[in-house]
């Protein structure tokens, strides 16, 4: 971690807080997100999953290629900083769906 973890570091802590909120009720996330963002995000939940398979397989494969050489805007820059987005869209899909799941539960 001190000597170059570099991203892989910044993830794991953010997975850590995203972690802390498993069993909890999500009361904040289904009063202030739209319901039809909560659909939309929903919906895009398994498609950022798979883009996000798709980049970090490309990442490996350029790795292995030997692609991955320390130049200014190199493929596998610019596909660690598109890899983002996807993870952005998972953890709002996950919320999204749980918010709407919980409340399908409690309607029934």
């Amino acid at each position: 971690m001190l000597v170059g973890g570099g991203w892989v570091i910044d993830l794991a802590l953010f997975t850590c807080l995203i972690a802390t909120q498993i069993d909890k009720p999500l009361s904040w996330w289904g009063s202030h997100i739209p319901i039809k963002l909560q659909d939309w995000l929903t919906k895009l939940f398994p498609f950022s999953l798979v883009a996000y398979m798709f980049i970090s397989f490309s990442m490996l494969v350029l790795s292995i290629l030997g692609v991955n050489e320390m130049t200014m805007h190199t493929p596998m820059e610019m596909l660690a900083v598109a890899m983002f987005f996807p993870i952005l869209l998972m953890i709002g899909g996950g919320f999204a769906y749980d918010v709407k799941r919980r409340f399908t539960a409690e309607t029934f």
